[in-house]
């Protein structure tokens, strides 16, 4: 049935929209009443004070004079003493530190990436996977527990331990016994044909499990077949009973007793099914080929891995001669319930001098640079704090210590807030703190790992690579990684922030103003 209105139930007709015709004098017009309409600039509001004011310091730094550049009246910088010439000169200079600041983050940020590294990685990593020149990984034919140990025993040992009778020494590493005039004698083993990589230290195989009936029950109807179930792994539901068989063999009874952190040294993985935690039951494999055989043979007839395994890793630590580039590899094996198995590898990669300072070389040039861009941001965080000091003192018309003297306990509770409201109201003196951040965060993983480094008896020079004894090296470069997102985070702000001097320029000022209402 049709509506009142009209057919089709159709009530109202539509409104008809009259053309807008755009010419030149339309759109002057609008520009000219919008302008016209517009509130004042605080640096209008203000002329008047900036004149009279015997104390011409008191807004030199005050940001009002970046945010509202095109308001600050032209015909008063030619008073070397006014206002305006003051501040035109504070900002003068600090375009030019942020210039030297900006293209000393660039040359920092780009002489620590390197091509090597990443082809060191990417070397580890089809290696330890058994890839071929069309990606196919013997990796991933491991499948169950069976192919699991079949791959231990025939794939990672020819890899680990490679028949290199006539390889040269390339470090003599003593082990002293005392009471024995015979010391034994270690050098690191070579990788591959092109006897450009040696393993650093030992292989450490690690295994976390699950604890029975957690996290998992077992239905009625089967609890006379299957009395207990054993559900995926979480950190809650992590296996610490040890586990070793009445008859296994005492050389591999510490493998079925757990360890923490501290002394599996060792970090969480994450993997497809869970993210594993860096404690667990761990043995290292020998040096020796034969042994490292003989220790997987009777790993497996001991059931070292069963029902409650969830997660299998092996770390190992390799060095590319070459190049100076340090790589630390993580094989990783999960067990889900149903009793599948898949592998992966991954591999993170750093230059050497990440671990320890260099002072000649090359590499001297990246351990100078770092001094360096600390000095310049030492400058700029001083230089950072007198602008929030000024635009506090601004904002207060006082001293802030003498306020807060003066002031009740609500007044002083809400003085930070205020303050750091007033501060950061302008959007680039958030970008500053983000920089200041980026950069000291960066440099406490830097300075981090050289104290970690020094402090490891592991990785003094007179034992690193010592092939019966793990390097930790996954514990440093978690960190290192970090540090080095926190440096793309830095240097892509810091020429983002490039733009805030843009605005000196009229080409630029109104594309500058778009950004910051935008982000604002």
């Amino acid at each position: 049935m049709d509506s009142p209105d009209g057919a089709g139930g159709e009530g109202k007709k539509k409104k008809s929209s009259r053309p807008l015709f755009l010419n030149r004098d339309i759109v002057i017009k609008r520009l000219h009443h919008r302008q016209q309409s517009r509130k004042d600039s605080p640096m209008v509001l203000l002329k008047d004070i900036f004149e009279e004011t015997p104390d011409k310091d008191r807004f030199v730094g005050d940001v009002m004079f970046w945010k509202f550049f095109e308001d600050i009246d032209a015909t008063r910088i030619y008073h070397t003493n006014s206002v305006e010439y003051r501040n035109l000169k504070v900002m003068f200079f600090e375009t030019l530190f942020y210039l030297v600041l900006l293209a000393s983050v660039t040359l920092y940020a780009y002489n620590l990436q390197s091509q090597d590294v990443f082809e060191s990685r990417i070397e580890q990593l089809d290696y330890w996977s058994g890839c071929d020149t069309d990606g196919n990984c013997r990796i991933q034919k491991v499948e169950n527990i069976q192919s699991f140990w079949s791959w231990m025993q025939e794939e990672l040992l020819p890899l680990a331990y490679t028949d290199d009778v006539g390889a040269p020494i390339v470090a003599q590493i003593d082990t002293v016994f005392p009471n024995s005039q015979f010391p034994l004698k270690w050098s690191p083993r070579y990788l591959s044909d092109t006897r450009s990589t040696v393993l650093l230290g030992a292989l450490r195989m690690r295994q976390l499990r699950v604890q029975p009936n957690t996290g998992c029950s077992v239905t009625a109807l089967v609890k006379h077949v299957y009395a207990d179930c054993y559900s995926t792994y979480d950190e809650t539901r992590e296996s610490q009973a040890a586990y070793d068989p009445r008859f296994a063999p005492t050389y591999l009874i510490k493998a079925y007793q757990w360890r923490p952190v501290e002394e599996t040294q060792q970090i969480a993985i994450r993997g497809a099914a869970a993210t594993y935690s860096g404690s667990g039951f761990f043995i290292d494999l020998p040096a020796n080929k034969s042994h490292a055989l003989s220790m997987l043979h009777d790993l497996q007839t001991w059931r070292w891995c069963d029902r409650m395994t969830r997660a299998v890793s092996i770390e190992l630590t390799t060095m590319s001669t070459n190049v100076n580039v340090i790589v630390n590899t993580v094989i990783l094996f999960e067990f889900t319930p149903n009793g599948a198995v898949t592998g992966t590898v991954t591999s993170t990669a750093m230059r050497t001098f990440f671990f320890t300072p260099s002072v000649q070389g090359s590499n001297l040039v990246a351990f100078l640079l770092m001094i360096w861009l600390g000095l310049v941001f030492l400058i700029f965080t001083i230089y950072s704090f007198w602008l929030m000091y000024k635009t506090c003192f601004n904002f207060l018309g006082q001293n802030p210590l003498g306020y807060l003297q003066r002031s009740g306990w609500a007044a002083r509770l809400a003085f930070p807030f205020r303050t750091f409201y007033q501060f950061f109201r302008y959007g680039w003196n958030c970008a500053d703190m983000v920089i200041l951040g980026s950069f000291y965060v960066h440099l406490s993983y830097r300075i981090g790992a050289y104290v970690a480094v020094s402090n490891n008896p592991v990785l003094q020079p007179d034992v690193v690579g010592h092939p019966e004894i793990f390097m930790p090296f996954g514990q440093l470069m978690e960190p290192l990684v970090l540090g080095n997102n926190l440096l793309a985070l830095l240097s892509i702000t810091c020429w983002v922030k490039l733009f805030k001097y843009l605005c000196m320029s009229s080409y630029f000022r109104l594309l500058v103003r778009i950004l910051e209402a935008c982000a604002s």
